[in-house]
């Protein structure tokens, strides 16, 4: 098994660090570098320099440098080991299982998959059912909202999703960790039918989880995913992959408590806005935001 440290270096060499750079600072051509704006301070003329035969940057305005990794953690306010999952993920290099916090790859690929195309079966059934959609205008859910939050909605057939998954060749074992199926005294049924559902993302634009809510007053009136090894409710808000740019621009946040309530604040242009997922405000949660601002309503 490869060490940590040759992994790391593995991961950096197949990551062209002008290429990343250039998805977050536009760059032009410097002798043998790129030169531009610096993304970590305000500036009018570039100091940010990407050397590309040694793979870093330095910005000679702040000071601030360093390799792939650092610029991630710095850019994306993210921890180490998450920006090295990413890159991993980005430059197709499996990490090895020592890996501090690190998850088995394989069940969390299968979850991610899992996720995602009972995602665009939601999707799907939304498009094909009046009562949701109706639901959805009449909490004033256009389709810049369909676009950005992705709603859905699951039938009310006791198994339309099992169904579906099973076709596309994901074992009923795996659905049910998942917490996409109960087992029942007479088998296996879908978890959120009925409901108008809103998937639920991590920081890097992946599903991994999914909240419910009833198109009536019926109870429990919301449903969460169960907790698994790619989510925890105490650690997640609902919207953050989408508002921390503006969190950082604006160096403020504004908590709310639900879906509807972030989709709302969205619609009329307060973008700063996350919730919580049906638990009150945790440590996690306040870690999580700290990386963004400190500023808190």
């Amino acid at each position: 098994m490869p060490s940590y440290d040759r992994t790391l270096e593995e991961i950096k060499s197949r990551v062209d660090i002008v290429d990343l750079i250039s998805g977050y600072v536009s760059l032009k051509k410097s002798g043998q570098n790129w030169k531009g704006l610096c993304p970590f301070h305000s500036e009018k003329t570039p100091s940010f320099i990407v050397s590309p035969s040694k793979q870093i940057y330095h910005c000679f305005g702040c000071g601030i440098g360093g390799d792939v990794f650092s610029f991630i953690v710095q850019q994306e306010n993210t921890s180490f080991n998450e920006a090295v999952s990413l890159l991993a993920k980005k430059a197709g290099v499996t990490l090895p299982k020592f890996q501090d916090n690190a998850i088995n790859n394989k069940q969390r690929e299968m979850l991610l998959s899992l996720y995602r195309d009972s995602m665009m079966f939601y999707r799907d059934a939304l498009k094909g059912n009046p009562e949701a959609e109706d639901y959805l205008k009449s909490r004033g859910i256009d389709n810049f909202s369909k676009d950005s939050f992705s709603p859905g909605y699951a039938p009310r057939e006791w198994d339309r999703l099992l169904t579906h998954l099973r076709k596309k060749g994901y074992p009923v074992e795996a659905i049910k960790k998942a917490g996409l199926i109960i087992q029942g005294p007479k088998g296996y049924y879908d978890t959120f039918r009925g409901r108008i559902i809103f998937p639920i993302f991590d920081l890097q634009g992946e599903v991994t989880a999914f909240g419910g809510r009833v198109l009536d007053n019926s109870e429990p009136k919301y449903l969460n995913s169960p907790e698994t090894p790619i989510f925890n409710k105490s650690r997640t808000l609902y919207g953050l992959n989408l508002t921390r740019d503006s969190i950082k621009k604006m160096d403020s946040v504004i908590f709310v408590e639900g879906y509807l309530d972030v989709i709302s604040c969205h619609r009329f242009g307060f973008t700063n806005v996350v919730a919580p997922l049906g638990t009150a405000l945790t440590e996690g949660h306040a870690k999580l935001m700290k990386r963004f601002t400190d500023n808190a309503t």
